[in-house]
Formats: C-alpha cells, structure tokens, sequence
C-alpha cells in the first residue's frame, strides 16, 4: 500500500514573533503533527533563534538582508539533498532575466529538499508590489522557477511537491474583490498568466482540484478596511504537485486560523470546519497521535456522584452581593445546562438568585471560569472565548483544575457547584502540575 503523507504551510510573517505568541510556534508545530512543515517569511538570520521541535530536521534558507524573506522546512525525514534558490540560476537564461533572478536569489526564498520518493520545494515568491514595481523580477523568477522544478522532475525521475506563497490569485474565484484588484500586485495579467504556464507544464493546485468550484476560502487578508472581519480575502497560497500525483492527493485543506485547537468560533466563522456548524455528510480528517503520546500512558478519570458535573469554585470576587441564603442556593441546587452553550460561555437554568439590590456592576475584568449571575438570576460560567469585561455580578470562580470540564459539558446535564479555598485550589494545581510534568517526562 502507497505510503501517505501530510504536509503542512505556513507564511509565519516573522517566525520570532509567532515563538512568542500563545499557543507558541512549538506548540502549533506539535499540534499539527505532519510530516513536513514549510515555513515562508521567517524574516531571520543564522543563529537568531533555536528551535527545539524533537522528531524533524531543520532546513534554513536567509536572506542576505536583515528581517526580510527567508523560508524554512521541517521534515520527520532527513532530505537526501538540499538545493537553494541559487539552484534557479541555469535556467534563468541570460542578460537582464539571469541578474534579476540572481538578486531574488540572495533573498532565502527557495528550500528544495529531496527524499527517496519525491521532491519537496518551499518557496517565497517575490511580490510583484505596488504599482507593479518588481514587475520584471517577479516574471524572470516565474520562468526560472518552472524551469527549475520541471528540471527536478525530468533528471531524477522524481515527482515534485512544491508549497508556499506564490503571491498571485490565480482565477476570480480565488480572490473576494477581483473586478477592483484587477491589474494590481497579485492578481495582474502577467502573474496570472505565468501560473497558468506553470500548470500546462504539468502540475496540479491541489486544493483547486479537490474544491473546483468553492468561493470565499482564502489564505491572506489586508490588516486594512476590516477584511478579515469582511472575509476580502485572496488565496495565495498554494500546495501544486506533480501531475503524475493528482491521484495520489487524498484531502486538501486551507487552515482559516491557527488557534491552537480544532474549534470554531462560529461568531467570527473561524476555526474547526470552514468555520462553521457540522452539517450531515460533512468529513473530517483524523490526524495521527502527538509523538509526545506513548503507549501505556494513562491519566485520572474523575468520577462525579450525585448524577451532576460538579465544578470546585472560589466565592467572589463580588460574593458580597448576595445574601447567605443566595450563596447556600447556589452551592445547594443542581442546575441545567441550556442549548445557548458555545466557547463563550454556558447559560444556566435553576432556581433564580436575586441578589440583595440587583446583580449589575460597573463592568470590570473577566476571567475564564468566572460565574456571572444575570438580571434573570441564573448563572453563566465564562469560557474559553469570554469577552474581557462584564457588567454582571460574578458569584464566584471556577479554580483552574476544572476548567477543561466545562468543553465536555452538553445542552441538559446537570450541573453543581462546591466551594473551596484558595489554598485548596493551588494544592490541586501543584499536584495537576506535578503529574503532566512526570507523564511527559
């Protein structure tokens, strides 16, 4: 049976920020869990930073000019060769074309790995920028670059897998706004043009073939006139293969946000599913297991008595709102969990609390766990995608040990609350701690 792999792209637009961000690169690269990772935009020099990703080998290509391009790739396999831009060069012809070529080579846009099976090439394509400025680089790289990977082809008998940001949408399809972009940087006649001469020589935009026909999925936005909000967005990006592969592709996808989880936010229609709701025939991709997972590993099951998922909370901060009678309702009754639940929060349905003079606040900060009590008296517990502030008073405070809980809660179960202390809640969380830390040892 034919081996499968899973590949993955990633225009990083500076590789050293996205280390600092929360979920980290590191932990986006594990999550992800593909065989080969291609990054674009790394935006580094040698030596700027050291990348701990156990399992892959690390393939640099730098720019010669400080924080700019610059490409990379990270491969569960050793590459039995490496080649860089400057490998472009034969078949750039000559005079003007070779020394445009020869500029754009310097800039670390190219990373082409060989392994036993294929090639695999990451590339940054130069952006024909504004006004066409580059216009004449952009077009000498085009011909360049096919001339390159047909090359690859042809002299070792290898198809080819080549990703990255090709900088052009190719059809209107692949662009909101293709009337007034028209002629602009990355969607002009002349790039457009030189992709289609890419395909004719015998290559294949995976995620085209596999959704012929599906509009609004795009891979870059402007950070101006809110389109990211708007979804004015282009796809520039691109997986193209060997036409010999086009068979062998098993599924194509564009990421619409890395958010560290496989989740949706249906409010902004990021996330999970093309951002959207599960509908009937719908499939989803099963990934492989986190390397980081051994066999035999087991974790503590919590057992909950009294037919209720019972979370441990720290009363307040504004407890003193609400009289004794309130706070013993609370921790007493079995609420319901309603069908208004999503990552923002889950609604609550029980007996109503009141409050001594109502349950309105002047809005201050929100944590995740935090257990507002509404005009109506009922509880929601703020989850993952809470807002920042709220103007509801906040009973008390799920501790941080049973927050993972509140993603398996369904519309109807029953739900309870029990009190604890503050020294009670860093125990469980030290001794939490103390666990993972040995597990992943």
């Amino acid at each position: 049976m034919p081996q499968t792999y899973t590949f993955a792209s990633w225009n990083v637009n500076g590789l050293r920020a996205v280390l600092k961000k929360d979920p980290s690169f590191i932990q986006i690269a594990q999550e992800l869990d593909v065989d080969i990772l291609a990054l674009q935009e790394t935006k580094l020099q040698e030596g700027q930073v050291d990348i701990d990703l156990p399992g892959y080998h690390q393939t640099w290509s730098y720019a010669e000019r400080k924080g700019y391009s610059g490409t990379a790739v990270f491969s569960r396999q050793e590459p039995l060769r490496v080649l860089h831009a400057d490998a472009l060069l034969p078949y750039a012809g000559e005079g003007e074309a070779a020394e445009l070529v020869a500029q754009a080579a310097t800039e670390g846009r190219v990373c082409a790995l060989e392994f036993d099976k294929f090639w695999f090439v990451d590339v940054y394509t130069p952006n024909a920028q504004n006004e066409l400025a580059r216009i004449d680089v952009r077009m000498a790289w085009d011909d360049a670059y096919r001339g390159f990977l047909s090359a690859l082809e042809r002299e070792t008998g290898k198809p080819v897998v080549t990703c990255g940001d090709f900088n052009v949408a190719h059809e209107e399809i692949d662009l909101k706004n293709p009337k007034s972009n028209r002629g602009n940087a990355g969607f002009s006649d002349e790039e457009r043009g030189k992709f289609t001469e890419l395909l004719n020589a015998g290559f294949t935009d995976t995620w085209r073939a596999a959704n012929p026909d599906v509009e609004g999925v795009y891979s870059w936005w402007s950070y101006r006139f809110n389109a990211r909000k708007n979804n004015a967005g282009w796809r520039i990006d691109y997986f193209i293969v060997s036409e010999r592969l086009r068979s062998r592709i098993k599924n194509a996808d564009i990421l619409p946000e890395v958010m560290g989880s496989a989740s949706t936010n249906l409010k902004l229609g990021i996330g999970g599913y093309a951002g959207r709701k599960l509908r009937a025939g719908d499939i989803l991709p099963v990934g492989v297991p986190s390397s980081r997972v051994k066999a035999g590993m087991t974790a503590p099951v919590r057992e909950f008595g009294g037919g209720c998922v019972r979370l441990r909370v720290i009363m307040g901060p504004q407890d003193y709102m609400f009289t004794e009678t309130d706070k013993a309702l609370f921790l007493r009754q079995h609420y319901t969990a309603t069908a208004g639940l999503d990552r923002m929060g889950l609604r609550l349905s029980g007996i109503a609390l009141k409050g001594k003079n109502g349950t309105d606040i002047i809005s201050d900060g929100i944590v995740f766990g935090s257990v507002q009590i509404t005009r109506s008296g009922m509880p929601i517990i703020l989850a993952a995608d809470h807002q920042t502030t709220g103007g509801y008073a906040k009973i008390a405070t799920v501790i941080s040990v049973d927050l993972p809980l509140l993603a398996q809660v369904k519309p109807f179960d029953t739900l309870c609350f029990s009190s604890v202390n503050v020294r009670q809640a860093e125990r469980l969380a030290a001794k939490e701690k103390k666990f993972f830390d040995k597990l992943f040892r």
